[in-house]
């Protein structure tokens, strides 16, 4: 009970949350998946005006073939996409997820099914145990507001997915899952080698689940 606790109060509220939400109404015809280039590139308002076609975008920064693969999978398990698009980058099938805080996002916002026990055996179990059964341990800084997180979760902006709750300087999260990114002011700092497609690295099990 006080784990429940502590995991409502402290898990930040992100558009996961929004996203999952959309997925489980169904109304859309197309489901686009992939990463964070995915969910600012593909607006479903652009593709409804050239196809006349209902999408929602599902995609997340740091989305392996493995999180997209159970995406399509709960989808199909209330509403069966007439169509998956795919923005696929090749770094998520040479390296392997990263244990910060978003390892388990997806599957928290997941609600109870078999799909959901599928996603455990097939990528929780890998990682720590605590990602899985106490998530609010990443956030245990917060635990003096606890009160105040928790009546923030009360609120009817927080009930129905206010798209405006996940709307910061930087960006703008629209309904249908796109997110608009903004012009803002930034520091230049040494830019990061991207990952590149390598042989050597190629993960069989990303692309099993691609397949």
């Amino acid at each position: 009970g006080i784990n429940s606790v502590l995991n409502a109060a402290l898990c930040p509220d992100t558009y996961t949350r929004a996203d999952i939400s959309s997925l489980e109404e169904g109304d859309f015809q197309d489901l686009i998946v992939g990463s964070s280039h995915g969910k600012c590139g593909i607006d479903p308002e652009v593709l409804f005006e050239k196809t006349g076609r209902r999408s929602t975008n599902q995609c997340l920064g740091g989305e392996y073939p493995v999180d997209a693969l159970y995406l399509v999978k709960e989808a199909c398990r209330k509403h069966v996409p007439e169509r998956v698009i795919y923005e696929l980058d090749p770094g998520y099938f040479t390296t392997e997820p990263n244990e910060g805080p978003d390892f388990s996002i997806l599957y928290r916002e997941f609600p109870a099914s078999k799909v959901k026990a599928e996603y455990f055996c097939a990528k929780m179990l890998d990682g720590d145990f605590r990602s899985t059964l106490f998530p609010w341990y990443l956030w245990r800084k917060n635990l003096f507001s606890i009160g105040e997180s928790l009546k923030e979760k009360t609120t009817e902006s927080y009930k129905t997915c206010d798209p405006s709750r996940y709307a910061t300087e930087a960006q703008t999260y629209h309904a249908n899952g796109f997110i608009e990114r903004k012009e803002v002011p930034w520091e230049e700092t040494e830019p990061e080698a991207p990952f590149l497609w390598n042989e050597d690295t190629f993960s069989e099990d990303a692309e099993k689940d691609f397949q």
